[in-house]
């Protein structure tokens, strides 16, 4: 893939949204482009990840062990994975299996923590991102956790 091309996926990535062009510039310069064979394991549930991954190409799916079953989801072009493993240590929350030859940019995450404390205003705004989403899902949470409330009245 060409700087610009990896430009442009990461454009198109919620995680990415304004960040500016010299930004997405230096990311898409410090990432690593992999080609992925269909098969390849990326990483399985319960692993230390140690990166982010945005897909360029192809097809992958997440599995999590769910009870006794699995549970799947399709992973496809543009989606970002193990984004959580750009800030803090994460183990995975699921075997993300490559099902269809793909492409990927894979940041490790040292090299966006640097990139983080070169520009402290990013990660403000990636903080601030972060902070909100947990808000509106603790406010998912009690609201089932009050409709779970009046079920056993």
């Amino acid at each position: 893939m060409s700087l610009a091309s990896d430009m442009a996926l990461l454009r198109n990535t919620p995680f990415f949204e304004g960040f500016s062009e010299e930004h997405l510039k230096l990311i898409a310069f410090s990432a690593e482009s992999r080609s992925l064979p269909e098969g390849t394991v990326l990483y399985e549930e319960g692993q230390l990840v140690h990166s982010g991954y945005v897909i360029g190409s192809g097809a992958l799916e997440g599995v999590r062990k769910k009870g006794e079953g699995e549970e799947t989801r399709i992973i496809a072009p543009g989606e970002m994975l193990a984004e959580r493993a750009l800030l803090v240590e994460a183990r995975a929350r699921e075997t993300v299996r490559v099902t269809q030859a793909a492409t990927a940019l894979q940041m490790r995450r040292p090299v966006f923590r640097r990139f983080l404390e070169e520009y402290p205003e990013i990660a403000a705004a990636l903080r601030a991102r972060i902070a909100a989403r947990l808000g509106l899902a603790a406010a998912e949470y009690r609201r089932a956790g009050e409709r779970l409330a009046g079920a056993g009245r």
